[in-house]
């Protein structure tokens, strides 16, 4: 509700929509629409898919729903990468979710240590490394699957940004434009 505030103390409000409730399911209603061939009467037309802060695989999901159901631009701020909201309740054989740069390591043990290592925050020269080496991940995979699809669904920019440590240790942006 906050941005929606700011949103309206800009003057922009008119201009935006904001969707409130569960992502994953939010995802997965748009998917199922975009199958039926719906998506110009049930579901809202996306423009640029946002993540501020969006805790642990809310990223990875964010990352994909952009990339890979929308194709939209995407701006996402990941954190708390030890957090898994949505391997806890689903598996792939009921519609789970599984962030795409888990496949770059041999077991699940090394995948939990480079999260708990972005989690670092005594040693931040460590936590800033293993971010940068997850959110590095991330990017390739966003390259990679634009490469292998034949069509004009390239990204012309893919890049990991990143801002000074006073606001927010949590400070690289993931960005994505066509």
């Amino acid at each position: 509700q906050a941005a929606e505030q700011h949103a309206e103390n800009l003057g922009v409000a008119h201009r935006m929509s904001f969707v409130h409730g569960n992502f994953l399911d939010f995802v997965q209603n748009y998917k199922s629409a975009q199958q039926q061939q719906q998506t110009t009467t049930t579901t809202p037309s996306i423009d640029l898919v946002v993540a501020l802060h969006a805790c642990g695989d809310l990223s990875d999901l964010a990352l994909n729903f952009a990339t890979e159901i929308c194709h939209c631009p995407f701006v996402i701020c990941p954190c708390c990468y030890t957090k898994r909201f949505f391997n806890k309740h689903h598996t792939a054989s009921n519609n789970g979710f599984t962030p795409s740069w888990y496949k770059h390591w041999n077991n699940a043990e090394e995948r939990k240590v480079i999260s708990r290592l972005a989690e670092l925050n005594e040693r931040p020269h460590v936590r800033d490394r293993a971010i940068r080496i997850i959110n590095s991940m991330r990017i390739q995979d966003c390259q990679q699957a634009s490469s292998y699809e034949n069509n004009d669904d390239n990204w012309c920019l893919l890049c990991l940004e990143e801002y000074e440590h006073k606001s927010s240790s949590r400070n690289m942006v993931l960005i994505g434009d066509k």
